[in-house]
């Protein structure tokens, strides 16, 4: 599965309220990321209002990577379909 790596520490979120929070007011080491994954792929949006650092989001369909952006802390917004969303730390 695209979504998973052994190189690094995966923290799998899984309520939706989990979700919502992500990265916000989190200050993520270098080695860890934060997987969302849902049973179907639809427009999944990622904000930057109230994250610490700079992020990479990718989003995913069936294992495919759809999108990278690399994300301003409090600035940028971007929407992307996809059934898994990883962010992680640049």
């Amino acid at each position: 599965m695209a979504c998973s790596s052994d190189a690094v520490t995966d923290h799998l979120l899984e309520t939706p309220l989990q979700q919502a929070r992500g990265a916000i007011g989190r200050q993520l080491d270098q080695d860890e990321r934060l997987v969302m994954t849902w049973d179907t792929a639809k427009p999944r949006l990622v904000h930057m209002l109230g994250v610490r650092q700079p992020l990479r989001v990718t989003w995913y369909v069936d294992g495919s990577m759809r999108r990278v952006e690399h994300m301003r802390p409090w600035r940028d917004v971007a929407i992307e379909r996809a059934d898994c969303v990883i962010e992680q730390p640049i």
